[in-house]
């Protein structure tokens, strides 16, 4: 068990954390970490805790400063934790079917797997309980699709092209050599 003596003994008021300048956008990103679940007071009813994970999202891109990152807060609904039921309205099962999981039939949740993975998210600056704006993660996007090269379309034949004295060039029949 830790002891007094183990904390600073004098302390200030501020964050380690400085937010980074980011516009309201959608931005590249890929997961760097997930925690470990943990319990946390609701936001609405204080007297009642909640189970979420975070997710560590690093903002890719050459429009974001290097090494941007910003969590993002999952809840675990308890009728999954105690009967294995996800909603469908679910942020958890949102966040899995747009990172691309078949959630038919019976699915694994496994968050720490999904280090690496990528998508979009969009952040909007929002105050926080200081008034302070702060980017925040407010929703999550599939990944930009490449896009295919253009498949060739077939070209309009013109009326008679093709053709030689009213028969179809594909038609006609070569001689055979030794015939004259």
């Amino acid at each position: 068990m830790p002891a007094w003596t183990d904390y600073p003994s004098t302390g200030e008021v501020g964050s380690s954390w400085t937010p980074p300048e980011l516009g309201d956008d959608l931005y590249d990103a890929v997961i760097d970490e997930v925690s470990e679940p943990f319990e946390q007071p609701k936001f609405d009813d204080p007297s009642q805790v909640e189970e979420k994970f975070w997710i560590s999202w690093r903002l890719t891109g050459e429009d974001v400063p290097e090494d941007t990152t910003l969590r993002q807060y999952v809840a675990i609904p308890p009728k999954f934790r105690s009967d294995g039921f996800l909603s469908a309205k679910a942020n958890l099962y949102l966040l899995m079917d747009t990172l691309g999981f078949d959630l038919s039939g019976r699915f694994e949740v496994d968050p720490p797997s999904w280090v690496g993975m990528k998508a979009r998210v969009m952040i909007e600056n929002k105050a926080n309980r200081d008034g302070v704006a702060v980017p925040k993660i407010t929703s999550v996007k599939p990944p930009r699709q490449k896009k295919a090269a253009p498949a060739r379309q077939p070209q309009p034949v013109a009326a008679g092209a093709g053709q030689v004295g009213g028969r179809s060039l594909a038609s006609r029949v070569q001689p055979d050599e030794d015939e004259d």
